[in-house]
């Protein structure tokens, strides 16, 4: 048996990465902005299809029972995902406001712009407005199951 190499060179685990520059920091900056806004937009494409799966669910005649619940199982495991990443996305962010700040100068209107932000509570707030749609579309689909089976 022959042993490949990697085509890729080891580096030690002792050698500390390059320090980002601004220009890599700001070019960061904005590709987890980006990130983001991506993110943003599946959660809306997400609920779009989620309305189109609540207006099936009403004009149908049977409950549809596994399909609901197939249904608010993914859409759980969607949100759950999609937090994740925005959790993940704003914790980079932080870091990289963090960053340009001590490498920007100290009269620069970024520098003072980059010490005024603060994104620790975004990634909750995304979290809220997931948690209270899961809330409410969760409810509108497994409503009537209950209704149905005259659970309660």
């Amino acid at each position: 048996m022959t042993e490949t190499q990697p085509s890729v060179p080891i580096v030690p685990a002792s050698d500390p990465p390059p320090a980002l520059g601004f220009p890599d920091l700001v070019d960061l900056s904005l590709k987890l902005n980006g990130r983001i806004d991506t993110l943003w937009q599946r959660v809306i494409y997400a609920h779009g299809v989620m309305v189109g799966v609540l207006v099936f669910f009403a004009s149908a005649e049977f409950p549809f029972a596994i399909p609901r619940m197939l249904v608010v199982f993914f859409y759980t495991m969607n949100s759950i995902v999609t937090y994740v990443a925005f959790r993940d996305a704003y914790g980079g962010l932080r870091a990289v406001v963090q960053d340009l700040a001590q490498v920007a100068d100290p009269k620069s209107h970024v520098y003072v712009w980059a010490r005024a932000q603060n994104y620790d509570m975004h990634a909750m707030r995304r979290a809220a407005i997931l948690i209270v749609a899961w809330a409410i579309i969760s409810y509108l689909i497994l409503a009537p199951l209950v209704s149905y089976w005259r659970i309660f």
